[in-house]
């Protein structure tokens, strides 16, 4: 079904589910399920929504209202949000997201145990692996009037487990870092982005940033602007290449650009660098 509402885009499509007595009982289930795009502006506050819910943060910035106060949950977040108590949230900026109310026997267990590790507002380092599971049951909900409530099931516990599993993740997050640090030693002569690098990582880009800065002490466009200086600095000491050689072997688009990140970075230019060596 595509939605109506105002400040959600026309083209967004969500599907309601009413579950068996068995799945109730047994399984976990979906009673709602979409793709929205939000525009800014958006808002909802609720009393009472019989479910739980997970938002996944494609992009934009949502504003996450509940028991605790509001968060701010970013592109590549996912917000876990218990709707049997009122709940809100508004749209900061346009938002992508895709979404699930859920239930089910051992629903608040779950909830319970993710959110008293990682809060209401939780950046998963697998992200991408639980866009696409999320997509995926969207997915087969819109191509079948009723999908399988076991396969439903399946699909939503491997999602919380992934969650979970994501918490812990200290290697995954270190590996991806290494990747990226090595991959700027390689190529600091080309063009790099912070897309570029955190596709490489696997994380969104904000997440990327936020554990690049936590392990190396910079932000990536900083970590790459340390490494092109220098490898600037050593030629200068060692060889004699021109300033407009040096700046275009350590990937800066001209003279000019070369020479104010290096006097911000040293406290001198290039040529009172070399000079003093």
């Amino acid at each position: 079904m595509y939605n109506k509402e105002e400040k959600i885009s026309k083209t967004s499509e969500y599907f309601l589910n009413t579950p068996s007595e068995t799945a109730k009982q047994l399984f976990f289930y979906t009673t709602a399920i979409g793709q929205f795009d939000y525009i800014a502006g958006y808002d909802l506050m609720r009393s009472r929504y019989d479910s739980y819910l997970l938002i996944f943060i494609e992009k934009g910035e949502m504003e996450i209202t509940i028991d605790k106060g509001t968060l701010t949950a970013h592109s590549g977040d996912v917000a876990l949000i218990n709707c049997y108590l009122p709940h809100g949230y508004n749209a900061k900026t346009d938002c992508k997201t895709i979404w699930i109310h859920f239930d089910g026997s051992t629903a608040k267990q779950y909830f319970d145990y993710i959110t008293e590790q990682a809060g209401n507002v939780i950046t998963p380092a697998n992200y991408r692996s639980l866009y696409q599971q999320m997509y995926s049951l969207f997915n087969d909900h819109r191509q079948k009037e009723k999908p399988n409530e076991i396969s439903v099931s399946l699909a939503i516990t491997s999602i919380l487990q992934g969650l979970i599993s994501s918490l812990g993740s200290n290697d995954t997050v270190s590996d991806g870092v290494k990747k990226t640090t090595a991959y700027i030693a390689k190529n600091y002569k080309n063009k790099i982005s912070l897309s570029d690098l955190s596709e490489l990582a696997g994380f969104s880009p904000y997440y990327f940033t936020r554990v690049f800065k936590k392990e190396t002490g910079m932000t990536p466009h900083q970590y790459l602007l340390s490494t092109r200086i220098s490898v600037a600095k050593y030629n200068l000491s060692t060889t004699r290449m021109t300033i407009s050689e040096i700046a275009s072997n350590c990937g800066f688009d001209d003279d000019s650009a070369f020479c104010y990140v290096f006097k911000k970075w040293e406290g001198m230019t290039p040529t009172q660098y070399r000079a003093n060596k």
